[in-house]
């Protein structure tokens, strides 16, 4: 031991060479402790096995059939297409359902953003969805309908509610190029117009069509015909301010008795006017009539 270190405090060699001695159990002892630990290994093992055995029989067996499926978050004939696309029959095994293989069959309906499913013990699925709906058609050798975000949902058919305005002048090869997957900018800008005329208060009636011209921006033809030259301004304020000036153009050729075939609001030079085409006099009804 060191100088000076306190009697005791250190291990003698012969302590130390003890506990390095070789077990001295007797045999039979040993081989029952590793035939213990065998056995429960095995139980181990076993009871792992009859979990999974009668979780895949609860899974598969009658006793905890589907008894309703229901579509939260859509209405009307919608939902009766949801559960088409579910594909979830009553009396399925409640277990047995796959929540994110039916979630993905259901995200596959064209008006469906969003889905998700739960299983509710003892016998309801449920389905959350998030639906959308065409605000415009895009006219691309064939009509097809697009969301809010500028995404085309699918090919436009008959009772698809077809009074939406036209978005043409994108050609075909583009559409085929993906632009339903993430949208494309054409189609995004002649939407963020659609709104802008809304928020001004639809000056000049409805929009019927919304033209993207390439190299020229945009033109909307209004419900009586009249088509409106806008640009191609990137920015939410200059397509708001072009629209309200032509609210101002069209009060001042309403109050003198006048109509306009064409109204041009795209003056790189002078942006604060307005080019004016008027109709033939045949064409412009009196003052109130």
């Amino acid at each position: 031991a060191p100088e000076g270190a306190p009697t005791g405090s250190w291990p003698s060699r012969e302590r130390t060479a003890e506990r390095r001695r070789p077990s001295t159990l007797p045999g039979p002892l040993v081989v029952g402790r590793a035939i213990r630990g065998a056995g429960l290994l095995g139980l181990a093992t076993l009871s792992a096995v009859l979990v999974v055995k009668v979780a895949a029989l609860v899974e598969n067996s009658d006793l905890l059939p589907v008894k309703t499926v229901t579509v939260h978050g859509a209405d009307g004939a919608r939902v009766d297409e949801v559960l088409a696309y579910a594909a979830v029959p009553t009396g399925t095994p409640l277990l047995s359902i796959e929540t994110g293989d039916v979630a993905a069959r259901v995200a596959q309906h064209p008006f469906v953003s969003r889905a998700s499913v739960r299983r509710v013990p003892p016998d309801a699925v449920i389905i959350d969805v998030v639906m959308r709906d065409p605000v415009a058609t895009l006219s691309a050798g064939e009509l097809y309908l697009v969301d809010d975000a500028g995404d085309v949902m699918k090919s436009a058919r008959a009772g698809d509610g077809l009074d939406l305005p036209v978005i043409p002048g994108i050609d075909a090869a583009v559409l085929a190029a993906g632009i339903g997957a993430q949208g494309n900018d054409a189609v995004r800008g002649a939407l963020l117009r659609l709104d802008a005329h809304a928020r001004a208060g639809h000056p000049g009636g409805a929009i019927s069509e919304i033209a993207v011209l390439p190299g020229a921006g945009y033109e909307l033809v209004l419900e009586d015909g009249l088509r409106v030259r806008v640009g191609d301004d990137a920015s939410d304020a200059g397509i708001v301010d072009k629209l309200g000036r032509l609210d101002a153009v069209l009060r001042r050729l309403a109050n003198a008795g006048l109509r306009a075939s064409f109204i041009h609001l795209d003056d790189d030079r002078r942006p604060e006017r307005a080019a004016v085409r008027l109709r033939p006099v045949a064409e412009t009804p009196p003052v109130g009539g």
